[in-house]
């Protein structure tokens, strides 16, 4: 009698088993690492986004020939007495240099806040807005968007008096100024 022996393609148990704990080290292992990653890539969108705005900011006051702002703003038509900008900000053209958006001011840009986020952001003490005149200047001393998780700062945007902005991804581990 004669028998064919047909060896039967899979995986035994064992090495089912052998196999998901590797992969289950392998992710334990790499988890923390895509998390930084992960981080580090919020970090920049946000200092581009930032930077993105300034630069608008800066444009507009520049083609209107007048003062525009950017402010911290949580209601989104009126700016916030504070350095947090975490919640939103807006920009707003300011003719008369009150400070404020007015009725009678055009409101150019608003950015509102993700919930998602757990990063915050607050500007140099004693600056609550980013204000360039019609040379696309800013009055005063560098200020600085200091951008911050968990207490750790991960970023800056610095715009210096020219009106010009440098972005910094910090990978030291620095405590947060606020």
């Amino acid at each position: 009698m004669d028998r064919n022996h047909h060896q039967q393609a899979g995986f035994t148990l064992t090495e089912s088993t052998i196999t998901t704990a590797v992969l289950a080290i392998l992710l334990a292992v790499a988890w923390p690492s895509l998390s930084e990653l992960r981080q580090a890539q919020q970090v920049r969108a946000l200092m581009f986004e930032i930077s993105a705005h300034l630069a608008m900011t800066r444009s507009a006051a520049i083609s209107r020939g007048s003062a525009v702002a950017m402010c911290p703003s949580a209601s989104y038509d009126s700016c916030d007495a504070n350095n947090d900008w975490t919640k939103g900000w807006l920009i707003y053209a300011d003719p008369d240099g009150n400070r404020k958006p007015d009725s009678t001011h055009l409101i150019i840009g608003v950015r509102t806040s993700s919930a998602a986020s757990r990063l915050s952001i607050h500007t140099s003490s004693g600056r609550e807005q980013a204000r360039y005149n019609s040379l696309g200047r800013t009055a005063g001393s560098n200020l600085t968007f200091h951008i911050c998780s968990r207490g750790l700062l991960k970023g800056q945007v610095i715009v210096n008096a020219a009106g010009r902005q440098r972005s910094r991804l910090l990978t030291a581990q620095q405590q947060c100024p606020f």
